[in-house]
Parts: structure tokens; C-alpha cells; sequence
């Protein structure tokens, strides 16, 4: 893409880009995923992604392009509660990352002894 303006020129050149991707919200995965996430939740009162997983588009960077090629499904907005992120103040709750580690964890497990996919 060129441009000009009285002042100046310049061109911007596209040196990488991946295509998106969408994960299927009927996988397997993902179903046991939200099942996990929404057990756990109730198991222990710490709320980490409101009512229900979210599946929704993600404007931060993430292999998620890359892997999703694979077959992989990917589910970036579940995750510890943080802010500010990429900026000042960048914070991470660290009470949440005990519970997001046993779901994805319990979750992996069962999905691969499911052996359906």
C-alpha cells in the first residue's frame, strides 16, 4: 500500500500474516472443557470466566493460527483473570492460576481417554 501527502510519502509492506481461525464450538474438546470450567467454578467459588466459556475472538497475539491448522482446537479466552495487559500495572490474579491449570489439565485427561476423536 502507497500513499502520498504534501509532507511525505511512504509505503507499508505486509512482511508476515496468518490466516484466522475458528474453533468449532461442537468439538469434544470444547464441550468438555466448558463442562470442567463450569464445575470447577462451582466447586471453588472463584469465578473465573462469568457464566459460561466464552468463545470469542482474540486480538492478542497467539500460535493459536498455527496449531489450529493441526486439527487443534483452540480456546484463547479462558484463562487466569488479569489486566492491563501488554501495558503498565500488568497484573495476573495469582489465586486463579491453581484452578485454570487443574480444568485444562482435567480436561486434556479426559479428552484423551475418551479415545472417540
Amino acid at each position: 500500500m502507497q500513499r502520498s501527502h504534501s509532507d511525505f510519502q511512504y509505503a507499508l509492506e505486509v512482511l508476515q500474516s496468518e490466516p484466522a481461525y475458528l474453533t468449532d464450538p461442537g468439538h469434544p474438546f470444547v464441550q468438555i472443557l466448558r463442562k470442567n470450567a463450569a464445575q470447577y467454578r462451582a466447586i471453588s467459588g472463584i469465578d473465573i470466566v462469568g457464566q459460561d466459556l466464552a468463545l470469542v475472538a482474540n486480538g492478542a497475539g497467539s500460535v493459536g493460527n498455527v496449531i489450529s491448522r493441526l486439527g487443534i482446537p483452540i480456546i484463547n479466552a479462558y484463562g487466569c483473570e488479569s489486566g492491563n495487559v501488554h501495558a503498565p500495572n500488568e497484573w495476573l490474579n495469582l489465586k486463579t492460576i491453581e484452578p485454570v491449570f487443574q480444568t485444562y489439565w482435567a480436561s486434556l485427561v479426559q479428552f484423551c481417554l475418551d479415545g472417540e476423536h
